[in-house]
């Protein structure tokens, strides 16, 4: 899976497509001087990388939230959890923590099943998501099957896919939030440009 598309790409996907149009529009008018369709062309440009710098903040942003969200729901205990139990958190997180692989993990897991110890093994869920431990999560997986769906978010907001196809889409999706340097300023770096745009204000 690639990580989660947001409302934000949506809208970055947008604003290129009307980036895109705008530097058409003002190469083909016939009113510019060619150095007055660069400076137009880089402040377009300019403008641009701000509005899609802005989005993906808020792309960001929302990832962010979600996956606090989602930690919170699989392994995190209840807002109000009673001192006993945020106690037995904390010395579940430590047992987790010392384990040293996830094969000590896995069997860490295996006796929190065994005991229903359902604080150990949100604990240990939380150092498996951390250590990218798959397997250990799967194990807890198949005891709570309800979570697949948000287990696998979860996964997609942290590390995405490895996948070389999945990298690439990735990769893909952050450009949305670029905008495709023209022709007109395509030498020029990003200072440069910044100067250019400003001579046209």
């Amino acid at each position: 899976m690639t990580t989660p598309r947001t409302k934000q790409h949506e809208l970055a996907e947008t604003t290129r497509q009307q980036y895109q149009r705008r530097v058409e529009e003002i190469r083909n008018d016939r009113r510019f001087t060619p150095e007055a369709k660069q400076q137009a062309i880089a402040k377009l440009y300019r403008d641009t990388n701000h509005q899609l710098g802005q989005l993906r903040d808020e792309r960001d942003a929302t990832l962010n939230t979600r996956r606090s969200a989602l930690e919170a729901e699989m392994f995190g205990l209840p807002k109000y959890a009673s001192t006993s139990d945020t106690l037995s958190y904390r010395d579940a997180l430590d047992r987790a923590s010392r384990a040293e692989d996830g094969a000590a993990l896995a069997a860490l897991y295996d006796t929190a099943a065994i005991s229903n110890d359902t604080i150990l093994a949100k604990a240990i869920l939380a150092k498996a998501y951390g250590d990218g431990e798959v397997d250990v999560i799967n194990r807890y997986l198949e005891d709570h099957s309800t979570l697949e769906t948000k287990a696998q978010e979860l996964w997609d907001i942290r590390y995405g896919d490895e996948a070389a196809g999945q990298t690439l889409q990735n990769t893909l999706n952050d450009f949305a939030f670029q905008a495709d340097k023209p022709t007109e300023i395509r030498a020029l770096s990003d200072s440069l440009i910044e100067q250019v745009a400003e001579a046209s204000e």
